[in-house]
């Protein structure tokens, strides 16, 4: 197989085509979350998602942390890379040769989440579906190789604060506005590191994950109006097992920040790396690869095609 140089340390866990079974060859992802914005982070109601854990794996302290739950995580990123299959594909339908990697199942709508999932774009091959609708995949389910898990904040239930909305009376504007709702927000810099495994892949599915993780910015509640959140990946390495918890990590991370009254970006990135292991991959020559790889919808039309090609196993044709 024919390794990009700045994968050569994978070269015993990256596939040139996804395998019909399953292996146990792992690409393990460290990213840093940081809002930068108001966020909602509730599962119903007003109040945010919150779970009581030990300070540190060494510090036995209850604290109390903001939770990011898997599925707010995983909702967004698909949405991300659903959105851009779909963009491409009405853009360009001419010019694309394997419309089925875009969404297109031969219905009157594309691949989309929850109610019309196809089963055979890139997105559905990576990150798993139930109960698929398109042509051979009727009622078909996959699970996913993108293994993610809920998320911890470093720093305790200090991160919370209550935003109250208030109705302006169009009729007199100089009167009192009237209060509508309360709901509790995580403020902005908080920080929320987390692990995201891929398995049984190629190199061009780490490509399309880390451009994916990289490019979505909106999560939580409400997500038209506030939500921001800053992904950067912090190191890639490979294993044949999970390395940790994503509690784990925050616990460790919040560890090395015990020093810290006030960290930046800087420090909790660095924290980051120093808890998990050694890097495998560069990240930032990773990450000019990727921005080269889709720079232009010629490019990733071109890009994609090819991963399809990787996942359904025909890249000779």
């Amino acid at each position: 197989m024919n390794l990009p140089g700045i994968l050569s340390k994978g070269e015993d866990y990256i596939y040139e085509e996804v395998p019909k079974t399953t292996t146990g060859r792992m690409a393990h992802i460290a990213v840093m979350r940081k809002t930068d914005s108001y966020n909602i982070f509730t599962t119903e109601g007003s109040e945010l998602n919150m779970a009581e854990t030990e300070k540190t794996t060494e510090n036995s302290e209850k604290v109390q942390r903001v939770v990011m739950f898997k599925r707010k995580q995983v909702a967004s990123e698909r949405r991300t890379g659903k959105a851009e299959l779909r963009g491409l594909y009405e853009n360009h339908e001419d010019e694309i040769d394997r419309s089925e990697a875009f969404g297109d199942f031969g219905g009157d709508e594309l691949c989309r989440l929850h109610d019309n999932l196809g089963g055979e774009c890139i997105d559905c091959k990576l990150y798993g579906f139930a109960n698929a609708q398109g042509d051979g995949n009727d009622g078909v389910s996959r699970s996913s190789r993108v293994l993610t898990d809920s998320a911890f904040s470093i720093r305790d239930i200090e991160r919370r604060e209550d935003i109250t909305f208030n109705a302006q009376s169009e009729e007199a504007e100089a009167d009192s506005s009237t209060a509508l709702n309360s709901r509790a927000h995580t403020k902005p810099e908080t920080y929320f590191p987390s692990i995201i495994t891929l398995k049984d892949f190629t190199y061009r599915e780490l490509y399309w994950l880390v451009y994916m993780i990289e490019n979505t910015t909106r999560y939580g509640a409400e997500t038209s109006r506030t939500g921001y959140v800053d992904n950067k990946v912090v190191s890639v390495w490979f294993d044949t097992s999970e390395t940790m918890s994503n509690l784990e990590l925050t616990q460790r991370v919040t560890a090395e920040l015990e020093d810290e009254e006030d960290p930046n970006s800087g420090d909790v990135e660095e924290a980051v790396e120093g808890s998990v292991p050694e890097p495998e991959v560069d990240v930032n020559a990773l990450r000019d690869t990727v921005e080269e790889v889709t720079g232009s919808d010629e490019d990733k039309i071109e890009f994609l095609e090819n991963l399809h090609r990787s996942q359904a196993g025909d890249l000779s044709e």
